[in-house]
């Protein structure tokens, strides 16, 4: 006795019918007699009722449930364009040229934008294995046809792995079942599909493909908030505002005066503007104080200038001075510079050096 653990799979040809249990690889298989069947259609429904039935009693089943599925010969298929043409006309045109009695044919029609898709097959086979299994506690809860399933030719053979593998096609299954159809066997009303469920799940789709856009905005945004956040309290350095680097000269270290013999009492003194030689030293940390001084010293005539920085922050603005350098040209430099350094601290260089005049600027 068969024990159900996967559904049943019955297949269904022009003139044959298999069943596969999944469960145990076997399979069963009946032959119509062309009594009953000819050429995929039922000659003698009384005929086929009777083989359809000895067959399924002669099977050790016992509940379940099953599938059917309908081999390529059985099934017609069409892709319509139905741009700016009327849909029903199209349809109607497609199922008129389906071999079959038109009151047994049934239809499964899927719209994707200006494409519309008819799939027919011939309601009254798979109806009366459905109405047989029923009676013996096998409930079929999905007919489709074996064309849908992905990797398939039409001359292909179904096997028992083909089998196992449309069990669990469940979207397929659902998608291209004949049994979800509602036709109305009357002629002149035609057949109808599964048009409204398909509807209903193409919204659906819609529906969670903008809750995911939603959702991806709703991230950037929030990620947004955070950075900038973080950028204006300066939790994080900001890449595209970084502070300018100062343009006044780096900081040089001051030459040391080298040591040299005392000059003779008969020098003469430092007089000549041009030929006294200055250096001023940025003491202050204040970016371009130094080219203050220079300015000053220019304009008063001096241009012999060089300026620097140095580490050796002042509070006071200090002048060191050589020997030689007269008090009359001593008073006009601290002149010069009275309205930006006023009161310097003068302080005589006990030793040559390579300046004779050496500034460093203060804060005041």
């Amino acid at each position: 006795m068969i024990l159900f653990g996967r559904p049943l799979v019955w297949y269904v040809g022009s003139n044959f019918l298999e069943v596969f249990e999944t469960n145990s690889n076997n399979q069963q298989k009946l032959s119509f007699s062309p009594a009953s069947i000819q050429h995929s259609e039922i000659v003698d429904e009384k005929k086929y009722s009777e083989e359809l039935q000895k067959f399924i009693e002669g099977l050790p089943l016992k509940r379940g449930k099953g599938i059917i599925v309908l081999s390529a010969e059985l099934v017609y298929a069409n892709d319509i364009d139905i741009t700016g043409k009327n849909e029903k006309d199209e349809a109607e045109k497609f199922l008129t040229s389906v071999p079959l009695l038109r009151s047994s044919i049934a239809t499964i029609t899927l719209r994707n934008k200006n494409k519309l898709r008819i799939i027919a097959a011939n309601r009254k086979l798979y109806e009366g294995i459905v109405e047989a299994l029923k009676m013996n506690n096998i409930e079929i809860f999905s007919v489709v046809p074996v064309s849908v399933f992905p990797n398939r030719t039409n001359n292909q053979e179904f096997t028992v792995q083909e089998a196992k593998k449309t069990t669990g096609e469940k979207r397929i299954l659902q998608r291209y079942n004949f049994l979800q159809t509602k036709d109305n066997p009357q002629a002149d009303k035609g057949v109808a599909d599964t048009r409204e469920n398909l509807e209903v799940e193409e919204v659906g789709k819609k529906s969670m493909r903008k809750q995911y856009v939603l959702l991806a905005i709703s991230v950037i945004l929030l990620a947004c908030a955070i950075g900038y956040f973080l950028l204006w309290s300066k939790t994080i350095p900001n890449p595209w505002f970084k502070k300018s680097e100062s343009l006044s000269p780096k900081p040089t270290s001051v030459a040391t005066p080298s040591t040299t013999s005392q000059p003779s009492p008969t020098a003469e003194p430092l007089m000549d503007k041009s030929t006294i030689k200055i250096k001023i030293l940025n003491g202050s940390g204040i970016e371009g104080q130094a080219g203050k001084l220079s300015d000053l010293l220019e304009e008063a005539g001096y241009n012999n200038v060089s300026i620097g920085n140095t580490d050796n922050l002042e509070q006071r603005t200090t002048i060191v001075y050589n020997k030689l350098l007269s008090k009359d040209m001593l008073d006009s430099i601290t002149e010069a510079i009275k309205n930006g350094f006023p009161d310097p601290t003068l302080q005589e260089a006990s030793q040559s050096a390579e300046y004779d005049i050496l500034i460093t600027t203060g804060k005041f």
